[in-house]
């Protein structure tokens, strides 16, 4: 995963193996003024869902949003 985006640009990372049935990455839109907190700020609640973009289920991307994100997994 790079370490860093611009806004429109597609961020494209890939994961060793699929991820386990029920699983799924989200991407966790962090606004600037909770951005200092790190990681465990939470998102301000807005996320979206990232699915596969291979077939193999290991390439995954997503449009950087103007806004601080991280990457999470949710069940």
């Amino acid at each position: 995963l790079p370490a860093s985006a611009k806004a429109g640009q597609k961020v494209v990372f890939t994961c060793q193996e699929p991820l386990d049935n029920g699983l799924s990455f989200v991407v966790r839109y962090i606004s600037p003024e909770s951005s200092g907190q790190g990681a465990s700020a939470g998102g301000d609640g807005e996320y979206e869902y990232i699915y596969p973009s291979s077939d193999d289920g290991t390439t995954y991307s997503f449009e950087m949003p103007a806004s601080y994100v991280f990457l999470d997994i949710d069940e």
